[in-house]
């Protein structure tokens, strides 16, 4: 890979990330006045509970800070969604070293934007900082309550447990399909408790929403991806044997099986990608009173980042870059007259922009920078290079 394509490469990457910081999406906030405002909203993927948001009218306009004081809610799509309210908070610490010889929990009367997990008959709300994690339900709209769970000393220095989340949940969602069993091994972390509510919203019949942080999805897909690949490859003999050969353009078939690791940040929008991709360009040539052939096929490995950019609940525009590395299968120009040439290759680049629909389709443009050819004795000066149009359909 020359050092011009590193450059290049570096270059796009922090261009990825200088956008992706300015990731805002279609939204809407609550003001103090009770008046329902829409437009973006800088999602910041947030594991602590905001106190602020970043807000734009628009694409066009200047983005400004909301504040609590101004906020009573706001949401992103159904990605997301926060509303403020006082609520008692225990803030008893979780810490070996910290935790306490009170049974009880010591609540404090405070105001946050609280983020809701489960909307429906019951419920399921969070609130996230440094060091401290607690849940809350609300009922019919009534009152919003915690839900208790305190870690605590013994008198004889053991740790013991507060679990009286368990009884109150027992109380509040009935339904014949809970068991006590079913209370008994809740544990207090929000997959399993969204997972109790869904479960009793199904089992009493009522509509819920369960807002999802991170937009939630698995985090690998393996994609096939058939394609056209309009190339061109030229080469360059040692300078003392004429075998300069320009073997124009062509346009071949090519079939990937795209793999891709996404990154449990940024609402999963950073994904690291692995297609192994076979590739052959077959041509031949008259040059000076010779016929030249070129059989160039070979295993291409590019391993890249790839980012997505929500458009809408459907589709996303995709960016990626990738390293191109070869493994030879057949290639080789044979000159008539002359001794012939092996290919080998260096590593490249390539870039790419595509659209996916439904996490399902895609559809890819892809550039590769040139690829310089070489052979034991010399490297040329020119190469195979090739853009791609690629179809994509997730298999799993």
């Amino acid at each position: 890979m020359t050092r011009l394509n590193i450059l290049l490469l570096l270059f796009f990457l922090s261009s990825i990330q200088l956008i992706a910081q300015s990731n805002f999406q279609p939204g809407y906030y609550i003001n103090s006045q009770g008046e329902r405002i829409s437009g973006l909203i800088k999602n910041q993927d947030w594991k602590n509970n905001p106190e602020r948001i970043d807000f734009k009218n628009n694409e066009e306009s200047a983005s400004e800070v909301i504040t609590i004081r101004d906020i009573q809610e706001f949401g992103i799509n159904e990605a997301v969604k926060f509303i403020k309210a006082y609520v008692e908070v225990d803030r008893s610490s979780e810490r070996t070293d910290k935790i306490s010889y009170t049974k009880n929990p010591q609540f404090n009367r405070e105001q946050h934007l609280l983020k809701i997990l489960i909307e429906g008959e019951v419920n399921l709300y969070s609130y996230e900082e440094v060091d401290l994690v607690r849940f809350f339900y609300q009922k019919n709209g009534g009152d919003i309550e915690p839900l208790v769970f305190k870690s605590f000393r013994t008198e004889d220095n053991r740790i013991s447990k507060n679990e009286a989340y368990k009884s109150e949940l027992w109380e509040v969602l009935k339904c014949p399909s809970i068991t006590l069993d079913d209370i008994q091994r809740l544990e207090y972390r929000e997959e399993n408790l969204v997972s109790f509510f869904t479960t009793y919203h199904e089992c009493i019949g009522k509509d819920y929403i369960h807002y999802k942080q991170s937009l939630q999805r698995d985090l690998l897909s393996i994609n096939l991806r058939p394609g056209l690949r309009f190339s061109s490859l030229a080469i360059n003999g040692p300078s003392t044997i004429s075998r300069d050969v320009d073997f124009g353009s062509k346009v071949e078939l090519r079939l990937g099986l795209e793999v891709e690791i996404f990154m449990p940040i940024a609402n999963n929008r950073y994904a690291i990608l692995f297609e192994p991709t076979i590739h052959s360009f077959k041509a031949e040539k008259a040059v000076d009173l010779q016929t030249v052939k070129v059989d160039y096929t070979s295993l291409e490995i590019p391993l890249g980042l790839r980012y997505y950019f929500l458009l809408s609940e459907k589709g996303k525009l995709m960016l990626n870059a990738s390293a191109m590395f070869e493994f030879p299968l057949s290639s080789i120009v044979d000159y008539e007259n002359s001794a012939d040439i092996d290919i080998r290759s260096d590593a490249n680049i390539a870039l790419g922009i595509g659209y996916k629909y439904q996490d399902t389709l895609s559809l890819e443009l892809r550039y590769s920078f040139e690829r310089l050819l070489r052979d034991i004795n010399f490297v040329s000066d020119r190469g195979y290079k090739a853009i791609e149009l690629i179809l994509g359909y997730a298999i799993f």
